[in-house]
């Protein structure tokens, strides 16, 4: 199976690796992409093999490993022949438990102490802000009443997403507004078939629309003679 890692595209226009000379940016590009890197950032990588991978002379590898260092980029032990790129997390990042799960495996098999606490940190500061985010996305009351209210029921994680979108500000014109749709010609026919997912009448403003209120059937009185 294929093993990807990502580089961003902003790499290149970051102002740190702007100043680095082409061998520098050649080196610290094959320190994050090589196939010994692992989703925690740290990994087994001797020296010897860093110079047979990119053809660099193991002096060049020695020297330009120390400069990384001084630059708080990557931290190397000599005893164990680890590496670890201080940056990692910062382009390599996810939500999900399977992954979370996976960083904690291999957490334990880094054999630096310091090494290892640093992916701890770093493990535990994910997890703090993973259940954080989790929190925020909890529904609100005002959000409630407006789902309530509407009378298509679907999508309702994205419609939270598109109801935080426009702001605390339109709330309230959009409680006023959703009841003359309610009662408009257009929601009104054929059981509601034209009305639209919360999602796109949120996110396309579509409660600054006029609606068009129900047609009135009028009562016809008939005389006889």
């Amino acid at each position: 199976m294929a093993i990807y890692r990502r580089v961003h595209v902003s790499f290149w226009q970051d102002p740190f690796i702007l100043n680095l000379t082409s061998e520098e940016k050649y080196f610290y590009l094959y320190l994050m992409t090589n196939s010994k890197t692992a989703l925690c950032g740290c990994y087994e990588l001797p020296k010897i093999i860093m110079a047979m991978e990119t053809g660099l002379d193991p002096k060049d590898i020695e020297s330009l490993t120390q400069k990384f260092i001084k630059l708080t980029r990557i931290w190397y032990s000599d005893l164990t022949q680890e590496i670890l790129l201080l940056n990692w997390h910062k382009y390599n990042d996810s939500e999900s438990d399977k992954y979370l799960k996976c960083l904690e495996k291999e957490i334990e098999e880094i054999k630096d102490d310091k090494f290892s606490q640093y992916c701890i940190d770093t493990l535990s500061l994910r997890k703090t802000k993973t259940k954080t985010k989790r929190k925020s996305k909890e529904y609100t009351k005002e959000f409630l009443s407006f789902w309530d209210l509407y009378p298509r029921k679907e999508k309702k994680n994205k419609a939270f997403e598109s109801w935080d979108k426009v702001g605390e500000e339109n709330h309230k014109t959009i409680f006023k507004k959703l009841e003359k749709f309610i009662n408009s010609d257009q929601w009104s026919i054929e059981n509601g078939k034209y009305i639209p997912h919360a999602v796109s009448w949120l996110n396309q403003r579509r409660w600054e629309d006029d609606p068009k209120p129900k047609k009135q059937i009028k009562d016809h009185t008939f005389l006889t003679a």
